[in-house]
């Protein structure tokens, strides 16, 4: 039986299990040319069980890659709904010190959103 992508990245991350804190960091945040991280690829591939573990183990969710897109909207994009939601069940631990985190941010959205369609319905000549 062929390795599974977790048991592959496990094996690869646990070389770094006697190394300095940052040294691994720098490891499970390194990016290819495009700033893809092994969590871009993982969300990208829907591999959940390589997600969970990369985060566990620190990889950062919130990296931005050159087109701007985080873990969460490559697996959205290619609708892989298991690692969206898993994604999404973390975000209240990956809220900012201010406490809005994504829930916020959504309301904002959709406030905005209301605002500048009843701009737009206002401005129609009668």
């Amino acid at each position: 039986m062929a390795n599974q992508p977790v048991d592959v990245v496990k094996g690869i991350v646990e070389l770094f299990a006697d190394r300095p804190a940052a040294e691994k960091q720098s490891f499970l945040d390194a990016t290819n040319e495009f700033g893809n991280t092994g969590l871009h690829w993982a969300a990208l591939g829907g591999h959940l069980d390589t997600v969970k573990y990369l985060v566990e183990q620190g990889a950062s969710p919130v990296l931005a890659n050159d087109k701007n897109y985080v873990p969460l909207d490559l697996a959205s994009f290619n609708s892989h709904s298991e690692v969206v939601d898993y994604f999404l069940s973390q975000s209240e631990g990956m809220e900012g010190e201010n406490g809005e985190g994504l829930n916020e941010a959504v309301t904002s959205v959709e406030l905005e959103e209301e605002r500048q369609g009843d701009a737009e319905g206002s401005s129609a000549p009668s």
